[in-house]
């Protein structure tokens, strides 16, 4: 089993992805406990994704 992401390492895989850093902490930030929750063996990427359609 792999450890879920930390906010950090979503906020940067984000970044990468090219969405603004604050805003990507913020999006992540609110929907963080759910992802946690509902897609614990999902990749970082699919996980910022996700996030972003649910915010």
């Amino acid at each position: 089993m792999t450890t879920f992401p930390t906010i950090e390492k979503l906020v940067a895989v984000a970044v990468k992805g090219g969405h603004n850093a604050n805003d990507a902490k913020g999006v992540i930030e609110k929907s963080y406990d759910y992802l946690k929750r509902v897609y614990a063996d999902t990749t970082a990427s699919k996980l910022v994704n996700i996030a972003y359609v649910i915010y």
